[in-house]
């Protein structure tokens, strides 16, 4: 018998008088996430009983023998099963190099018998620390001692910790069910399924360091493959790349290297994972995560996988307390034990804490720790490991160099994604025709886009129909295509059939059918909602309750500015199907409501079912729901800004001018992030909008007929003449959005709007006498459109004959040369 599956815990009990404490222990351990062996559950059919046995004891790193007066009458004249586990635990806890625990559990009255009535090799037993309990079944408080028993933190306990982790993490609905993302939203029937034998394609994610010489001057190492670096490299490891580029997706194939197929070894590696976006903006005095300016997230959140259903939380002065359907902790528990295991000196570590998503962390102030910022304390927890943790090697991911994070004992390994012969590879693999992987290579845009297996992988998915050049387009078409088939795929059935047998496991009806209607409302309201929610509050994963919250709205709001209002049922008339207009928005969320619930957190639960199941877009962990990458969240975001921007588009044009501003509210009112601007413009077409050259001369493209293409410029249109306070950021955000994208703004419009928040330095007005951009009327000055750099103001321009530099002089007695192609300071000349 060869072990496969992994377990926490086994439990030795006698049938005739342990059996219920037994299976007691096996409800609350497997209740609280451990992995439990007791023989009448997990025994494997056709495999030698004392094989099964005998291998698990000595595979499992606790063992609790269940003491009941027949346990102790030992048999003479048969083999006796429950001494032979006594005696392999007896055994592994003697073995000098591992720390294990044998937990005998006495029932009320039931003591030792003396040495001499024990069978060979098991007197032991009496010399552990037992539990003896006040009665015939564990108490509350008994069945906690247990749990404390066996979660210690010890290597052995942390594996199996990793390893259940791992495998948590890879069942279908969770975050790392599948790495291959195109096959995780919405598979269809043609495509291979998500559970397919045929292995993956691999897609090869190379690293350079950078580095600089004695003058100061900067270079790049030769790129090397990603899981080589992680190997050859000793030491600590920041890995810095864009966002879908492999990060994430190689740390889990460091944790599948581990544990897939493995079992534990004193001489193993142990690799924790840490989702550091999942750090809580917020300081409950209960969990202390973040005390007198200092974190213990990371700690913590390690400790927690001993027991995955658990929370951290302080002890009551007198004890243990009072349980509740928490596992309560102290925090020097799983603080200090973790710390004198990772503080011990080994020639090799034995932890590799593999830190995923700086970037994501929470830029929260917390208030009980000096205003300090959740990301902060997170990278001083990390310096702190680093230099007082010789036992634990990080890697940590993050999109961007936090200077926070420049340690001498850490590398830094730059991702730069894959190389053409991979991408040609993977193309001709997934049957792109031969012609279309000429067109994407000369189109020097999307080329550098599909460098990024996110977004190579989903190209490839694409019909090729669409001509796409950026990240938005390539979601928006392969959400428009698989929104505009819904009926063809099989996860429309598989979430039905899902859905119903929860709700008759739980005792409630089965609705009726989730219809494609409902789904497209998911694709194009609820999930943009959800998306822009947690953007704007700066979260990754949101609890079922909190989603109701957000979704509530959208489904009954029928104001006026809502998608459910009448704007909304005239301008988003997809759902009308042929002349019945009673499919227009209001009616399907009516429907959504109706058929998915009796309250709104039913239909949570419908919505989430589905978007995790069904359509694959959202995953879930710990609990919590979330989008499967960043991108897609920052895209949805994007999605639901620019419904706001066509309904206050829709309104103006009915001369509805207080509906329309009320539209504009989210752009006004804050600065949107960059991702999600540049999502909202490559969604819109505006990456094509930018000048080019036709035949010699400057052509500009944006369209005049109304579409998305022009949809910003008309937009602009509400804010002429408007200034102040009333204007906000809405001007602001939307400029961006043409500076990220379109990079070129000759021949715009900026005539009669408030630039006063826009900084044009760096971009590019006009390349002609003629078409240069428009500020007829504009609120600007010298600083909106002139480089900064200057302590004081600016009294003089000049440009050189050629027009490739220029001078600025100043009252802070300097003048400073100027690139005028890129807005560079090329130097200063004190007076």
């Amino acid at each position: 018998f060869i072990v496969k599956e992994q377990f926490d815990v086994f439990i030795s009990y006698r049938r005739s008088d342990g059996s219920r404490i037994a299976e007691r222990l096996f409800e609350f351990l497997t209740a609280k996430g451990l992995k439990v062996f007791l023989d009448r559950e997990k025994m494997i059919k056709g495999q030698y009983f004392d094989a099964q046995i005998r291998e698990h004891v000595i595979a499992s790193p606790n063992y609790i023998f269940v003491g009941t007066p027949d346990a102790f009458k030992f048999r003479t004249n048969d083999f006796d099963y429950v001494a032979e586990e006594i005696r392999l635990a007896i055994v592994e806890l003697d073995k000098p190099h591992e720390t294990r625990t044998v937990l005998p559990v006495m029932t009320a009255g039931t003591g030792f018998p003396p040495d001499s009535a024990f069978p060979e090799g098991t007197a032991k037993l009496s010399k552990c620390d037992a539990l003896f309990l006040t009665g015939n079944t564990p108490t509350p408080n008994e069945l906690l001692e247990i749990l404390l028993a066996v979660t210690t933190v010890n290597k052995h306990n942390l594996w199996n910790a990793g390893k259940r982790w791992l495998e948590n993490s890879q069942k279908p609905g969770s975050r790392f069910a599948s790495l291959h993302i195109e096959k995780t939203i919405m598979p269809n029937a043609s495509q291979k399924s998500r559970d397919s034998e045929e292995p993956e394609l691999e897609l090869p994610i190379h690293v350079y360091r950078k580095q600089t010489d004695g003058k100061g001057h900067s270079s790049r190492t030769e790129n090397q493959p990603l899981l080589d670096a992680f190997h050859s490299v000793e030491g600590h490891l920041y890995l810095i790349g864009e966002g879908g580029i492999g990060k994430t997706t190689s740390l889990i194939h460091r944790m599948n290297d581990a544990y897939l197929d493995k079992q534990y070894t004193a001489d193993a590696q142990v690799p924790l994972f840490v989702e550091l976006s999942r750090a809580p903006d917020t300081d409950n005095p209960k969990t202390a995560l973040y005390h007198n300016g200092e974190s213990s997230f990371i700690r913590r959140s390690i400790f927690q996988q001993l027991c995955r259903n658990s929370s951290i939380l302080p002890l009551s002065s007198e004890g243990v307390g009072e349980p509740d359907e928490a596992f309560t902790v102290s925090p020097e528990i799983a603080v200090i034990s973790l710390n004198k295991l990772l503080e011990k000196k080994k020639p090799v570590p034995e932890y590799i804490l593999l830190l995923d998503g700086l970037n994501e962390t929470s830029r929260a102030k917390i208030d009980s720790a000096g205003g300090l910022t959740v990301v902060s304390m997170i990278m001083e927890e990390i310096r702190w490991i680093i230099e007082n943790c010789p036992n634990a090697r990080v890697v940590l991911t993050s999109r961007s160099d936090e200077s926070a994070m420049h340690i001498d004992e850490m590398t830094r390994l730059y991702l730069s994604g894959l190389d053409d012969t991979a991408m040609e590879e993977y193309l001709k693999k997934r049957k792109l025709p031969n012609e279309r992987i000429a067109k994407a290579k000369d189109n020097r845009e999307l080329w550098e886009v599909l460098r990024i297996p996110l977004f190579l992988t989903m190209y490839a998915s694409l019909s090729g129909k669409h001509e796409v050049s950026s990240r938005g387009e390539i979601f928006r078409v392969f959400f428009s295509e698989r929104s505009e088939n819904l009926g063809v795929y099989t996860a429309v059935s598989r979430i039905d059939e899902v859905y119903r047998n929860v709700r008759r496991a739980a005792g409630r009806a089965a609705p009726k059918r989730i219809d494609a209607r409902m789904q497209h409302f998911f694709l194009d309201f609820l999930l943009p909602e959800i998306a822009w929610q947690m953007e704007q509050d700066g979260v990754f994963y949101r609890d079922a309750d909190s989603i109701a919250d957000i979704i509530e709205p959208v489904l009954t709001d029928k104001s006026i500015k809502a998608v459910c209002g009448r704007y909304g049922k005239m301008l988003f008339d997809r759902y009308r199907e042929g002349s019945d207009a009673s499919t227009h928005t209001q009616s399907v969320a009516r429907s959504i409501l109706d058929h998915l619930g009796g309250d709104i957190y039913e239909v949570a639960e419908a919505v989430i079912n589905c978007c995790v199941l069904s359509l694959g877009i959202m995953q879930t962990s710990e609990g919590e729901y979330g989008f499967e990458h960043h991108h897609i969240r920052d895209y949805f975001a994007a999605v639901r800004n620019i419904n706001s921007l066509r309904l206050a588009v829709f309104a103006y044009e009915r001369k509805d001018f207080n509906t329309a501003s009320a539209c504009l509210e989210e752009i006004i009112n804050r600065v949107i992030n960059p991702e999600v601007l540049k999502f909202m413009g490559e969604y819109l077409g505006e990456n094509r909008n930018a000048p080019v050259v036709e035949n010699g001369a400057w052509q500009y493209n944006v369209p005049t007929a109304p579409e998305d293409r022009n949809l910003l410029k008309r937009v602009l249109e509400l804010f002429r003449g408007r200034f102040g306070e009333e204007v906000g950021y809405g001007v602001f955000n939307l400029i961006e959005i043409w500076k990220i994208v379109r990079e070129d703004l000759s021949g715009s419009d900026f005539s009669g709007l408030d630039l006063s928040l826009v900084n044009f330095n760096g971009i590019r007005l006009g390349h002609t006498a003629s078409d240069g951009a428009k500020f007829q009327g504009a609120k600007a000055g010298m600083k909106n459109l002139l480089c900064q750099g200057h302590s004081d103001d600016v009294t003089s321009v000049a440009f050189a004959p050629d027009g490739k530099t220029f001078l600025s002089g100043s009252w802070d007695d300097t003048i400073r040369v100027w690139s005028a192609e890129t807005g560079e300071c090329l130097d200063v000349i004190q007076n």
